[in-house]
């Protein structure tokens, strides 16, 4: 009788922590990982094409594994059910063997019964012959003296001495045939006795054997549940995956389109309004202007604590002229200017009839790059498709992030949009999960 082997499921099980590996990594951490910057929008398209083709083979292997499963379940309960109908043939000759067993106990203890009332009846006839022995000698020795007895009781001495070994020999005849029938019961079942241990045994062995592959198709279905769940979170996660890439797509395809809009309006603004030589040389000298007006501030800051007077203050139109200049030639602000105009306040000055400017409320004024960067921010966040996402980012952290890395002037816009988008990316992760 051959029984099934134990299901080996280690490759399988291998093969689903592989799967579930792969996908534990997100797509959005994978893609933050990227510089975007350096990232064409068709090379992230054809790699989101081959993430996607890479999960639809992962998902067809975890449906080929699901359906050897099920297909390796559907045996071993085929086989399981051969081994319960046995189980049940064997438990039912199993109690056919006790009945007969019993029956056997009774017929041998009935024939104990009888053995034992023919070796009371074989006693007491040993005794009777013991007694009829000693008589006979008694006999014996008074025929010894009665030989001058008449021939009658001669006769009679006789018959009776016949007849008491008539008797003789038919009690050892009865005594040989019991011992005999004894001797033969007893080895008749003997025999079957021994037989039906050897049935017990075998009944025995094969029930133990059945319990064994009984727990192996348990283990084995336990496996098989855990597999199916391993198998159902793959798909679950294979769902969400999918759905998280195709809003990706979706993304990608926008800001394709609005990087399109914003090529075509970069061109007409080139044409309509090229960046001089002068225009950059004023961009470049800007931080130079700042700083001289910086030092002249503070320098009339201290005569008029020292004189105790106030003075009207010098005009900030060379300031404020400097920096719309410059914001007005930046190319990032020349597509937001018509929806976004650069004011100063001057509540923080006061125009007295002192010769000397001096402040009244906020002496301390931010650094001009700073409040380029801001502004620059800003008129990025109204631009970008995913604005009243990340309108609540923020620019002062940005700046402090920009200033960290070391990040060059001629490229601060770009690095802002690039890190605006990757914030985007890590809102829509996080309402994901």
């Amino acid at each position: 009788m051959s029984f099934p082997l134990e299901l080996d499921t280690t490759q399988l099980i291998i093969a689903l922590d592989s799967i579930s590996h792969r996908l534990s990594s997100p797509y959005l951490s994978r893609r933050n990982l990227i510089d975007l910057s350096q990232v064409d929008i068709a090379e992230e398209l054809k790699y989101t094409i081959q993430e996607l083709i890479d999960r639809e083979k992962e998902f067809l292997a975890c449906i080929g594994i699901a359906k050897e499963l099920i297909k390796s379940n559907e045996n071993l309960k085929a086989q399981i059910n051969q081994i319960v109908e046995k189980k049940r043939k064997y438990k039912c000759l199993n109690s056919q063997l006790y009945i007969e067993i019993e029956r056997y106990k009774s017929e041998i203890h009935s024939y104990e019964e009888k053995y034992t009332q023919a070796n009371n009846a074989l006693q007491s006839c040993e005794e009777e012959l013991l007694v009829l022995t000693a008589e006979n000698s008694q006999v014996l020795v008074e025929s010894e003296k009665l030989k001058k007895l008449p021939d009658f009781l001669r006769k009679l001495i006789v018959d009776y001495e016949n007849r008491i070994e008539t008797q003789k020999e038919i009690l050892i005849k009865q005594i040989s045939s019991i011992e005999e029938s004894k001797l033969e019961k007893e080895k008749t079942y003997k025999k079957k006795i021994r037989d039906m241990e050897e049935q017990m045994h075998m009944l025995k062995t094969q029930q133990t054997i059945a319990k064994s592959i009984e727990q192996k198709y348990l283990k084995s279905i336990e496996q098989i549940n855990f597999l199916e769940k391993e198998l159902e979170d793959t798909k679950n996660n294979y769902k969400k995956y999918s759905k998280v890439n195709n809003e990706l797509i979706k993304s990608v395809e926008l800001l394709k389109v609005k990087n399109e809009k914003l090529q075509e309006e970069l061109e007409v603004n080139k044409n309509t309004c090229p960046v001089t030589k002068q225009d950059w040389n004023k961009e470049t000298s800007l931080f130079n202007e700042i700083q001289y007006l910086d030092e002249q501030e503070n320098l009339w800051t201290d005569v008029s604590d020292e004189e105790n007077n106030h003075s009207p203050s010098l005009s900030k139109n060379a300031l404020r002229d400097s920096t719309n200049s410059f914001l007005l030639c930046s190319p990032i602000i020349s597509k937001t200017r018509r929806s976004y105009s650069l004011r100063y306040s001057n509540d923080n000055f006061s125009w007295t009839s002192c010769k000397k400017p001096r402040y009244l409320a906020n002496p301390i004024r931010k650094d001009p790059g700073e409040e380029y960067f801001i502004l620059a921010t800003q008129a990025i966040k109204m631009n970008l498709p995913f604005m009243h996402e990340i309108c609540r980012f923020p620019a002062n952290e940005l700046y402090k992030k920009a200033v960290a890395e070391d990040v060059p002037f001629n490229k601060w816009h770009t690095w802002i949009e690039n890190q605006l988008t990757l914030a985007y990316y890590k809102i829509v992760q996080s309402n994901i999960k």
